[in-house]
């Protein structure tokens, strides 16, 4: 029994892990409340639990919330997902720029395609790597999939900063989405830790614990 914290999955994958964590023979129990980004349980195996999450959504982490010093060394890890959004539009205002700067001239063409794809990988090799596992396992029509096919598309008639852009684009979606729903976690966890632990209650006079 325990409690775990999960973070990096949208509310259709924490459906998937649900379903796929009490399918488990050792699992007695598990829920998980998206609000909180928490998976409660009762199992024999965590190792088996951890696999089943990894190979359901391989972008979860998770951490055991028991103390409260693991929540804490939690949210102090360095936010790789921001610095990969800062690099990512870096290198696209820079091919940009240069592309507006050249006026269709060749001579930096290769540096202008060079920062171009440098963007879209870093903005969204996730999003790729996330595509090609779904088809293994026989999900193919997520957003992950029409992002892939629509960007490589789009690389292939040679419009690669329209790619770069739209990848761009969702991996700044994706962090304001997730951004958003750790502040509303943050507060409800709040709400939650303020609530006295008993509560005395008046009856005909007396006070009843």
């Amino acid at each position: 029994g325990g409690q775990h914290r999960a973070r990096g999955h949208h509310r259709a994958g924490a459906a998937r892990i649900e379903e796929g964590i009490n399918k488990l023979d050792h699992v007695q129990f598990a829920s998980i409340n998206f609000s909180l980004g928490t998976l409660t349980m009762e199992a024999g195996n965590l190792d088996d639990v951890k696999r089943v999450i990894g190979d359901i959504e391989p972008g979860v982490e998770i951490s055991e919330t028991v103390e409260s010093r693991s929540e804490e060394s939690t949210e102090r890890q360095p936010n790789h997902q921001l610095l990969n959004l800062i690099a990512a539009t870096v290198f696209f205002l820079t091919g940009m720029l240069i592309e507006w700067l050249n006026r269709g001239s060749s001579g930096l063409l290769a540096l202008q395609i060079l920062l171009f794809l440098s963007a879209y990988l870093i903005s969204g090799w996730k999003v790729l790597y996330q595509a090609v596992q779904n088809i293994w396992r026989g999900r193919i029509f997520d957003e992950n999939f029409l992002m892939s096919v629509a960007t490589i598309g789009a690389i292939a008639i040679n419009e690669i900063p329209e790619a770069a852009g739209v990848m761009l684009f969702y991996m700044t979606g994706e962090y304001l989405q997730y951004k958003s729903v750790e502040r509303s976690r943050r507060s409800i966890r709040a709400l939650i830790e303020v609530r006295p632990d008993k509560a005395n209650l008046l009856v005909n006079g007396a006070v009843v614990s």
